[in-house]
């Protein structure tokens, strides 16, 4: 998730508004990314209403997809999938002491 995201999503969302919606449907499946798009972006669905806004997350929404989530109005989640904050992840072998724990 990265500042490009943000304005692909207004684009669209105003194409919907164009057209009269009623609700929005923001689907998530990401590990999360950068704080400041997250953010962006969840200001942007707070200033919706009164559209209907719902996160549905498809598989995982993590760190920042989980704060999108929590700016819509309804979050639903299909069979399976998970909603969180980050975890500590390490590709250079083992973790590190504790880590694990945290």
């Amino acid at each position: 998730m990265d500042l490009g995201l943000s304005g692909f999503i207004k684009r669209s969302v105003e194409e919907a508004k164009k057209s009269d919606a009623k609700a929005v449907i923001f689907e998530l499946d990401t590990p999360g990314g950068r704080v400041d798009a997250a953010e962006e972006i969840l200001e942007y669905i707070r200033s919706l209403k009164p559209i209907l806004t719902i996160a549905f997350i498809n598989d995982e929404a993590s760190s920042a997809g989980a704060f999108i989530s929590f700016g819509c109005d309804k979050i639903v989640m299909a069979p399976g999938s998970s909603i969180g904050s980050a975890e500590p992840r390490t590709s250079i072998g083992p973790t590190s002491e504790g880590t694990d724990e945290k």
